[in-house]
């Protein structure tokens, strides 16, 4: 049986600044994915 390919979907690429963590105020790349099943109580993305 063939492995299932596995895939992520990118709703958003950005550049900002971090926020928070021990990286606070180094510049970095967010991406954003779409379609995840986690359901994390934080997560500020309806849509995901």
């Amino acid at each position: 049986m063939p492995k299932a390919e596995k895939t992520l979907t990118i709703n958003e690429i950005y550049k900002s600044i971090q926020g928070e963590s021990t990286w606070v105020g180094s510049p970095c790349v967010f991406v954003r994915l779409t379609f995840c099943d986690l359901r994390c109580n934080y997560c500020d993305t309806e849509y995901a």
